[in-house]
């Protein structure tokens, strides 16, 4: 029996006017994309593997294959509540997440047959077997059911950011799409204009003819040795894991409690995601920008923004570059101000270590600037400086603190304590807001770009400051404490 259809039912967090979110479906949420706020979610990867899913519908519903189609389409300020709605009842029996057929997203006849997991194995998010999420405290034996509309969400979050490695001791998963790379979506005013500037022209990827959504394709569970993509669509929305959710008996009240799950479609070993950043390797070829504990994601500020192509050892995603010609083409006002969302997870094999997500400004007239970027590097570069001061400090400190009898610290012993005090993981947090600040000044009075320098070097160095009275302040009550201040200091260098 066919039930909880993903058109009608509500179960996209969405926000409109207000700081409240509330819960829309597929149809209303594209129809009324115009009038919507944005997607919201307590979990950043919940946002992104929507964006992906209504991405996937947007290219079959409003094609884009140029940049003329795209202004077209940015014009009319709203999706086609016609073509929308045309589409979706005809593929209607598609959507509905619990089928006897076609499930969506999922493979009916799963390979596992009757052996489950908890819906805790797609809440990637938390800390449930594998997963060492730092600060959250979940785990497998609440065995929690999950309301309908939340087990959608974390199969969206599944197929894009399930990590690779053992998945149990029969299965090994490889990554999915968004697992690898840093990833970076743009952010309009409202959910129409932050889907259409996602909406990449050129891609990178050929349409061989056939290409086409999973929901459309009648075998669209292929296993992992396939990695081939009929296009740009099968690629947004390719089965990455074999999934099965298993509901409740009550119709009234569908909840899931069991999942199947199993390696699905492979990617292929060079393929870039177009929201992806990359470094280019002369050996390697394109190798992705990852999200790292102990990086904010804002220090690559640079590597989104440089479109360089002469020299450059970076490249930004695809979104950025098109964002940069729409200017050009004065398609889009040179004038407009949009954000970055830039996310994803930090791996160690099977295990995610954390998840992020941070919003960056992206005014239009700073993008490709390339004045502005040798600015931000100095800028950055000064911060860097004062971070290796602040480790370098901190490390002095450590070692007289636990000197012993003349002997020389255990390398060991100085490397955990480093780790505790977290002394350089406070330095960068207290400036992301002035290096924020830094942009937007840039963006908004050029000609004080110098002073914006001079009062971003301010910040950094009451941050270093700051970060040192703390250090200071933790061990200036033991025996060694007072000695040990003198003797980093004796060596610290202004």
């Amino acid at each position: 029996m066919s039930s909880f259809n993903l058109i009608q039912e509500n179960w996209i967090p969405v926000l409109r006017d207000g700081p409240v979110t509330e819960r829309t479906g597929l149809l209303n949420c594209i129809r009324e994309a115009h009038n919507i706020s944005g997607i919201y979610h307590d979990s950043p990867l919940v946002i992104m593997s929507l964006f992906r899913l209504l991405l996937g519908i947007l290219h079959r519903v409003y094609p884009v294959n140029d940049i003329n189609a795209w202004s077209n389409l940015y014009n009319t300020g709203r999706f086609s509540a016609d073509a929308i709605e045309k589409y979706f009842e005809k593929w209607k029996h598609r959507f509905f997440l619990f089928d006897e057929l076609y499930p969506f997203y999922q493979m009916a006849d799963h390979p596992a047959g009757d052996r489950t997991n908890t819906i805790n194995k797609l809440t990637i998010h938390r800390a449930a077997g594998n997963n060492a999420v730092y600060n959250d405290h979940s785990y497998n034996a609440k065995n929690e059911a999950m309301p309908a509309a939340d087990a959608a969400l974390y199969l969206l979050v599944s197929q894009a950011f399930y990590p690779s490695g053992l998945g149990s001791k029969t299965i090994s998963f490889q990554h999915s799409p968004f697992t690898a790379p840093m990833i970076t979506f743009l952010r309009g005013e409202n959910l129409f204009t932050t889907l259409l500037l996602n909406m990449v022209v050129e891609t990178g990827f050929l349409n061989h003819g056939d290409d086409m959504p999973s929901w459309e394709n009648p075998n669209p569970s292929k296993v992992e040795t396939e990695t081939s993509f009929s296009g740009y669509i099968d690629y947004l929305t390719h089965h990455s894991k074999l999934i099965k959710l298993i509901p409740s008996n009550d119709s009234n009240n569908i909840r899931v409690e069991k999942v199947c799950i199993a390696q699905g479609r492979g990617l292929p070993k060079n393929l870039t995601d177009p929201f992806g950043t990359y470094r280019i390797d002369e050996n390697l070829g394109l190798v992705p920008i990852k999200i790292r504990p102990e990086k904010q994601l804002w220090r690559d500020y640079n590597s989104l923004i440089n479109l360089s192509v002469t020299g450059s050892k970076m490249r930004p995603p695809l979104n950025i570059i098109q964002a940069a010609l729409l200017k050009e083409e004065d398609i889009v006002s040179k004038g407009s101000t949009f954000s970055m969302l830039c996310g994803g997870i930090s791996t160690d094999k099977a295990k995610i270590l954390l998840w992020r997500l941070d919003q960056l400004p992206l005014p239009l007239n700073l993008l490709g600037d390339q004045d502005f970027i040798n600015l931000c590097n100095l800028a950055i570069e000064h911060a860097e400086s004062n971070s290796k001061k602040l480790y370098s400090f901190t490390r002095r400190m450590i070692q007289e603190l636990i000197k012993y009898e003349g002997n020389e610290a255990d390398k060991d012993e100085v490397k955990k304590l480093l780790s505790s005090f977290s002394a350089e993981s406070y330095f960068w947090s207290a400036l992301e807001t002035n290096f924020k600040e830094f942009v937007i000044t840039c963006a908004d009075n050029p000609e004080e770009e110098d002073a914006a320098l001079i009062n971003w070097q301010k910040s950094c160095d009451r941050a270093l400051s700051d970060c040192r009275e703390i250090v200071e302040r933790a061990v200036i009550g033991s025996p060694r404490g007072p000695k040990a201040i003198a003797k980093a200091n004796y060596f610290y260098e202004d």
